[in-house]
């Protein structure tokens, strides 16, 4: 795959939200070290359809925020401060739950590098 390095030196947006999904795949590996995730998406031994589960909860997570988003917006009564504080709360936290869920998937990519370097591994039976 080719990659262009201007790509990423024009788009400092892209910078922050990759930084981001990195930040979560670290802590998303160290969970999972602490035995508090049951399995690892990184894996090439987890599942498919274990994976898929796990990206679909985290969708789950993304439209329920979305939910509370759309709560915090209709019949508003507090102040215009108090409004917008509630509003960056809830946009922080969609945005929480997007990189978690970007991360997840970063994670499933990774255990297609790590079955293809397990495949290329010259055999050691004789």
């Amino acid at each position: 795959m080719k990659t262009t390095p201007s790509l990423w030196l024009n788009c400092p947006a892209m910078l922050v939200a990759f930084a981001r999904i990195a930040n979560e795949r670290t802590r998303q590996r160290e969970l999972f070290r602490m035995g508090k995730l049951s399995c690892s998406v990184a894996s090439p031994v987890t599942d498919d359809n274990r994976k898929l589960r796990v990206v679909m909860e985290e969708v789950g997570e993304i439209a329920h925020e979305i939910d509370l988003l759309e709560m915090v917006t209709k019949g508003r009564t507090e102040s215009t401060k108090a409004f917008t504080a509630r509003y960056q709360a809830r946009r922080s936290e969609l945005r929480e739950e997007i990189t978690q869920a970007a991360a997840v998937l970063v994670a499933w990519l990774e255990s297609f590098e790590a079955k293809s370097t397990i495949n290329s591994q010259p055999s050691t039976k004789s």
